[in-house]
């Protein structure tokens, strides 16, 4: 059964977080055939990549890791774009988490109407885990550019590539730029 999500990570001396991302990843609700993981290390001078490799090797059928220099993020986040062969993708930031039934949630909307991206909220724990910052979003376009990250999405890997949106290197605010990039082209979105 071929793969419906791939979840893009890019790493960067990350080792204080990356083992909480990837566990709350491993921890989804939606059937581990419908999605993958890709681990990309953008060149870690600390142990990040030895966490991801141990990862790999544990979940073979469902983490794939890539090594590659140090470019920055929006190289890193392009490379995973360049790797895809599903029909969706997300990315997660190595410091981030995702609640259980994050990619079911996503995946279920974006199937079922149809749509080039599906957006979510995210919510701001303090070192209690008590939650100090929650968005509020509604379904309109304002909440879209509200919460205008690459994280917090899903988006159709045939969208992205029929119009050629990849992360432009030399922007500020690259993630604001891609999204921004996306609207250009009128996509089917829901938040």
């Amino acid at each position: 059964m071929k793969k419906k999500i791939t979840v893009v990570v890019p790493c960067y001396n990350v080792e204080n977080y990356i083992e909480k991302c990837i566990k709350s990843l491993l921890s989804q609700k939606l059937s581990k055939n419908l999605f993958s993981i890709l681990l990309i290390n953008d060149g870690s001078i600390d142990s990040t990549l030895s966490i991801l490799k141990k990862y790999e090797e544990d979940y073979p059928d469902l983490i794939r890791v890539i090594d590659k220099e140090n470019e920055g993020l929006g190289v890193t986040r392009n490379r995973g774009l360049d790797e895809l062969d599903t029909d969706y993708v997300a990315f997660i930031d190595a410091d981030d988490w995702v609640d259980k039934n994050y990619l079911e949630l996503l995946y279920d909307v974006i199937t079922k109407k149809s749509l080039d991206i599906v957006s979510s909220g995210c919510r701001r724990p303090d070192e209690t885990g008590k939650i100090v910052w929650n968005t509020k979003l509604k379904n309109t376009m304002g909440s879209f550019v509200t919460c205008a990250s690459m994280w917090g999405k899903l988006y159709s890997v045939q969208f992205l590539n029929k119009y050629n949106i990849r992360n432009r290197i030399d922007a500020h605010g690259e993630d604001i730029v891609f999204n921004f990039e996306c609207l250009n082209y009128s996509p089917k979105i829901e938040v």
